[in-house]
Parts: structure tokens; sequence; C-alpha cells
């Protein structure tokens, strides 16, 4: 029995390296016809989209089709996404909108679209009252990161991030602030840390402490990018914490340790504190992280329903 699993272990492997080089080969194909102004050719290539089970393969491809294209999903396995919002989103590769001006912009009224960036209501439909629309005007990591589910989700949080002077942009702001508060409350009972990040003029100590809560977010955190220690600085696990809660529905903390790592010394050493009340530790890990879970759900799920039938240019 060991044997086959491990045959049909490789066998599955191979199926989606196979699967995963031509879905690469069918993007550049179409890319380049629609950097070639050949997307209205009587000759549309067909498309599919796979094999990772993110929601945003099911929208591009629904997209080509209503535009013509004949375009399939396949994924090698499913994910529950549990939100009652739903997107629309759209990718443009078009001289109008391949500017600097249009580059992670965020939250714009429908003017800015039509009159600035001449989209027409052909092209981008107006948005509706139980929908979040969001274009996408380029991946300008691409050169590092393919522009998976997961990268467009987080980009979608530095375009909330950005839309100031509204209801959006505040709640965004309000949710980094609890963010920190919750990080700094177990820092604080459990490993004796007192964080502040409201010291006006001493930006040394604030830069400081935001490492801390950078350090403290990649042990505490459950995604790719804190389980390999690559988040660039503290407010960027807002954004992941965002692209998880879209990919898989929930968040998701792992257990507080005994020990923490705050920061790196001379040579490499770690800056290590440990734990100073074990009660407290054990209670977080318990029961406290999974409400500390929830708390962020709800105030995502909050800043998601005041996305709704509004524009946001990436």
């Amino acid at each position: 029995m060991k044997d086959l699993r491990m045959i049909k272990e490789y066998v599955y492997r191979i199926i989606n390296f196979f699967i995963g080089r031509i879905y690469r080969i069918y993007l550049y194909y179409i890319s380049e016809n629609y950097r070639l102004g050949r997307l209205h050719s009587k000759n549309k290539p067909k498309l599919f989209f796979g094999t990772s089970a993110i929601i945003n393969n099911k929208y591009w491809s629904n997209a080509l089709r209503e535009n013509g294209y004949e375009s399939q999903t396949v994924m090698s396995g499913f994910m529950s996404i549990n939100k009652k919002n739903d997107f629309d989103l759209y990718f443009v590769n078009d001289k109008r909108v391949n500017n600097p001006s249009f580059r992670e912009v965020g939250y714009k009224h429908l003017d800015f679209v039509r009159n600035i960036m001449q989209i027409t209501p052909e092209e981008i439909p107006d948005p509706s009252d139980d929908r979040i629309t969001i274009i996408y005007t380029g991946n300008f990591g691409d050169e590092r990161y393919m522009a998976s589910g997961w990268i467009l989700a987080h980009r979608f949080g530095h375009a909330i991030s950005r839309s100031d002077n509204s209801t959006v942009g505040d709640l965004w702001r309000k949710f980094i602030k609890n963010l920190a508060d919750i990080f700094k409350d177990i820092l604080s009972k459990v490993y004796n840390i007192e964080v502040d990040l409201n010291m006006r003029g001493n930006y040394s100590q604030i830069n400081k402490n935001q490492k801390i809560l950078k350090f403290a977010a990649q042990q505490i955190g459950t995604m790719k990018s804190a389980r390999e220690n690559n988040l660039r600085n503290w407010y960027e696990f807002a954004y992941e914490l965002l692209a998880q809660y879209l990919i898989s529905g929930k968040i998701k903390f792992n257990p507080l340790p005994k020990s923490i790592i705050i920061g790196f010394g001379p040579y490499g050493r770690k800056e290590m504190r440990y734990t100073k009340s074990e009660e407290s530790r054990q209670d977080i890990n318990s029961s406290e992280l999974d409400y500390y879970a929830s708390t962020i759900e709800y105030q995502l799920e909050e800043i998601l329903g005041a996305c709704l039938n509004k524009i946001f240019v990436m």
C-alpha cells in the first residue's frame, strides 16, 4: 500500500508539472496577443486556468467567457471561502492605463475611471451594489513574484490602505491600530516587552518597536511569508492577513513559543526574550488566540462590506 501511495503521488506531481507548464504557455500567448492588439481577432485562443484552487481563476475564466473566449478552470483541489462578498476583477494592459499615476491609487470614483483613465462602460461596467470592483493595471512585482491569487489579494490590501478620505480607509487604519494593540498585549503579558508606536518625534524607537512587532508576526503568523521570515515590515503583515482571509476563509495563528525573537545583533546573533508568565502564555494559546483571530476576521469582513459598490485601482 505504501508503494502504491508513492506511485500515485509521483504521477500526481508529473501531471501537475505538465499542467502548470501548459498553463504558463497559454498565459504568455494571451498576454502577447493583448499587447500586440489582437484581442479581437476571430481566431481567439482556448484557455484554461489552474491548477491551484484560487477564486481568482474562476473570475479570470468567467470574464474571458463573457468576451467570447472558450475558457475552463482546472483544479487539483478546492478551498472553502466563506465570504458573503464577491469581486469583479479586471486586468487591463493598455497604453491608456500603463501610467505610474494609476499605480496602486486605491479607491476611486466612477468619474475617475471614465474621464481620467478613459475606460468605457463596454470595457468595464459600472460597479454593482453587491460586488467589489478591482482594476489591476499590471503586476509590477512580476520580476520577483508571479501574479498568483495570493499576490492579487495582498495588493488589494494596498489599494484599501491608499483609500484616503473614505470610510474604507478609516476602517483599515482602525484595523491596523487594533492589530498592533493585539500584538502589544501579547508581548506585554507573556514576554514583558512594552511596545509603543505613538512616540512623537522618536523615530528611532518607533522603528525599533515596529521591527519587534514584525519579528513577532513572523513567529505567530502562519502564512508563507511569516514562515519564511520574509515580511518586509510590520505593516505588510496586515496585507498578508487579508490575503489569508480571502484565500482560506479564516485567520490562523501559531501557538506562542516559550521564547521569541525580537531582532538580530552583530554577526546575525538572535536577540531573544523568554516567557515571563507561563500562565498567560498558556491562557492565550488555549483560548485567546482564537478570540484574536475571530476579532480580526470580523474587522476584515467589516472592511470588505464597506468596499461593496466601489472601484479600486491597482
